[in-house]
């Protein structure tokens, strides 16, 4: 009987029995005999010196083990790996604090109640100093300084120019300008990081169970800091409720490494909680303020985009944030043709949680600028916006395509995923209902937004930033075991994107057998092979290369006469190059694009926005698991309605966060997240196995342009623009309250500030 062909097809994920029947074994399911639990005291302080601490009462109280301060931080650990380098701070802050929630200290007790009750009894004497929250007055000479030792507060400044800008420029029929402010957002997992460290005294080692999203990069980081090498410290990934960019965890892994060390070596475990991931957690991110030009013929052509970014890392460079600055220039001029471009960019220290990683990184906010200005450029020309991109595309048959910052597109047919998606929204019909919705005097906006996403990631591009090396591996170990089932064996744990049912379809296909003759394992960082993990919209094409790598030598030891064979296989992306002058380099193997059209309303009473329609069709490659792919762009797109209309983290101008809990820092529910069309289309990757891309960020990407470009057109008959993400329905009250009163049917911008 012929098996199915899995590969392509929505197979049942093998994940989900483990995980609906709590078999998972999350981290804080797991409590290894004699376990002590961590308590964190954190600084109250954005900006202080610290005087003097005193733990003594604290490690007077029954129950607890031991105390660590920053003075045994100074003693047994090392300053955190930082992008850009010569940025960072010990886990535990020694002569200054920098930001609210920055540890101070830390406790191991019997219990976590106990730890708790503990921290409160250290007394820390703070001198405090001023505050700037501010990255426009933090880049001045004049601001408080947040590292004595540095010159001043910048801590990235660079400018790149691609193609003769000052002539598209200078012969541009017209100039669109505009200013933009997008406020932090960040990634919110059902689960929050925890850890287990145990210290190994007579081996000098050190062993941590996590949720770590990446194992390999965190334990790259943890031998930095904790001065280990590589066969001292082994880390063993869990299951976790999903990353997005927030399962960094590396104050907390080094806390409780310290507090294990101090304990004689019992385990310590630290759950954080909400409130400190909320307040210290690892995925604040894009802090940004923009101005950015384009530069447009009067048929519509786009000459030159340029970009000025002022990005606010926070405190220091702890969180990688500062990756997300230069990420754009893996796809700057969006999904066109445009000849010439400029980017001038400069990354600012302030007195706020560290900026890290979160899904998207740093695209999303840079695509809601390009597809703005492009529809303030098809205002001011009088040119339908969806036409106006489509006479600016990328033509299908230029791919593989080099844009002018110098990566490399792989395929795209952006006019049929564009007609797909005008056809599929009715898009005649929705504009038929605006000119009746304005006629009675409703603001009625219709967007349209493209994007592309890069995928599979290399190194090579954030030599830019101080992050060495070139090619990201993903390896695999493939074996047979007792009862005939392959095993394949992969660094990374189960995190809710369905890899391992994504390696189980491929194994299945090539070996010719069900999908129960299919296991895969999660090794440690000492037994597993060189890997990266989720992140960076890579693993789906990277798993898949080493799988079939690791399938072709594996039947090449059977063809041998092996008995028990094994092969082991680390896959890398082909064709890269190192990174130039001009930050130029092929530093994506895929790119997938997509659009949106959303048609949405606003409440003139209240700047409430209504959604009424949206309609996403996506371009990548092809299909692994089709089920799970929608489950990708859906998650995305919560997420991207989250950015767009609600999800903000607020600092006080004496730098205090005001969103400590989700009382104030909102997040999107089912009520927010409307129901959506979808539409496919499919150009495979003639550089991946199978053509498939990279869909793990998905739409986050396009949905934040494509609310931005709608609400702009809801409040194009009063004259006024929206500008200011999250688009809250304070921000647009306040817009249409403000409004001239002769604004309405004067939509179009004639000057070139839009």
């Amino acid at each position: 009987m012929n098996l199915p062909r899995h590969v392509g097809s929505s197979v049942p994920r093998i994940e989900d029995p483990l995980l609906v029947t709590g078999g998972a074994g999350f981290i804080d399911n797991h409590e290894p005999p004699g376990c002590l639990h961590c308590a964190i005291l954190r600084s109250p302080h954005p900006h202080a010196r610290i005087l003097n601490v005193d733990a003594s009462a604290a490690a007077a109280l029954a129950g607890v083990v031991a105390v660590v301060t920053g003075v045994d931080a100074q003693r047994l650990a090392a300053p955190a790996a930082t992008v850009p380098s010569g940025w960072g701070t010990l886990c535990l802050a020694v002569d200054r604090v920098r930001f609210v929630g920055e540890p101070v200290a830390a406790v191991a007790a019997s219990s976590r109640a106990i730890a708790e009750d503990a921290i409160e009894r250290i007394v820390v004497e703070y001198g405090q100093l001023p505050a700037v929250t501010d990255p426009r007055r933090a880049a001045t000479a004049e601001s408080p300084r947040l590292f004595p030792d540095k010159d001043s507060n910048v801590v990235y400044r660079r400018d790149f120019a691609w193609g003769d800008v000052a002539a598209a420029f200078r012969d541009a029929d017209r100039i669109l300008t505009g200013t933009f402010r997008f406020h932090r957002a960040g990634a919110n997992a059902l689960e929050n990081f925890g850890v287990i460290a145990e210290w190994h005294a007579g081996e000098g080692s050190l062993t941590c169970h996590g949720s770590f999203q990446a194992p390999a990069h965190i334990a790259l980081g943890r031998m930095a800091s904790l001065r280990l090498t590589p066969e001292q410290l082994r880390l063993v990934p869990h299951p976790h409720g999903g990353s997005f960019g927030g399962k960094n965890g590396g104050r907390g892994t080094d806390i409780a490494a310290l507090l294990s060390r101090q304990s004689g070596g019992r385990p310590v475990k630290w759950i954080e909680d909400r409130m400190e991931y909320l307040v210290g957690g690892s995925s604040q991110a894009w802090d940004r303020w923009y101005e950015a030009s384009l530069a447009v013929q009067r048929d519509g052509t786009i000459t030159g985009f340029s970009v000025t970014l002022l990005d606010d890392l926070g405190a220091n460079g702890e969180g990688f944030g500062a990756i997300s600055a230069v990420r754009p220039l893996a796809s700057f001029t969006g999904n066109y043709a445009i000849p010439a471009a400029a980017y001038e960019v400069t990354v600012v220290a302030t007195n706020k949680l560290p900026a890290g990683p979160y899904r998207g990184m740093g695209i999303p906010p840079h695509t809601a600028v390009l597809e703005a200005l492009l529809d303030a450029a098809a205002r001011d020309l009088g040119i339908d916006p969806a036409q106006l991109r489509r006479r600016n595309f990328i033509p299908r048959d230029r791919f593989p395509f080099t844009i002018p910052s110098g990566n490399e597109y792989d395929s795209g047919d952006y006019e049929a995923v564009l007609d797909r998606a005008l056809a599929q929204a009715d898009y005649a019909g929705l504009r038929r209902a605006q000119a009746e919705a304005r006629a009675a005097g409703r603001l009625f906006g219709v967007g349209v937004a493209c994007s592309i996403e890069p995928g599979v990631f290399d190194w090579n591009l954030y030599a830019l930033v101080d992050v060495p090396g070139e090619r990201v591996p993903e390896g695999v170990t493939l074996a047979i075991d007792d009862d005939g089932c392959f095993v394949a064996r992969v660094g990374f744990a189960l995190e809710g994107q369905g890899h391992h049912t994504i390696a189980a379809q491929v194994l299945a296909d090539r070996f010719g057998v069900g999908l129960d003759r299919i296991r895969v394992e999660a090794r440690d960082t000492q037994s597993a092979p060189p890997h990266f993990g989720p992140g960076g919209n890579h693993l789906g094409v990277a798993l898949t290369g080493a799988l079939l790598g690791a399938a072709d030598l594996l039947e090449q030891k059977l063809a041998a006469g092996e008995t028990r064979p094994e092969a082991t296989y680390v896959w890398t992306a082909p064709g890269r190059n190192s990174v130039d002058q001009q930050g130029r380099a092929k530093s994506y193997l895929t790119a997938a694009n997509a659009c949106h059209i959303v048609a949405l309303e606003i409440d003139r009473e209240t700047g409430a926005v209504r959604i009424l329609r949206y309609v996403m069709v996506d371009d990548c490659g092809t299909r692994l698991n089709p089920a799970q792919v929608e489950g990708m762009i859906d998650g995305g797109f919560a997420q991207g309605i989250g950015m767009a209309l609600l999800e903000e983290y607020v600092y006080g101008d004496d730098g205090q966060p005001r969103t400590t809990t989700f009382m104030d820092y909102l997040l999107p529910t089912i009520h927010e997240v409307p129901a959506t069309a979808k539409g496919t289309v499919v150009t495979p990757s003639p550089f991946t196995p199978f053509g498939a891309k990279g869909v793990g960020e998905a739409a986050i990407h396009t949905t934040p342009a494509a609310i931005l470009c709608a609400v702009n057109d809801a409040l194009a008959p009063l004259g006024v623009r929206a500008a200011e993400l999250p688009l809250t329905p304070e921000r647009l009250w306040r817009l249409v309250r403000g409004a001239p009163a002769a604004a309405a049917g004067a939509g179009r911008e004639a000057g070139q500030n839009w």
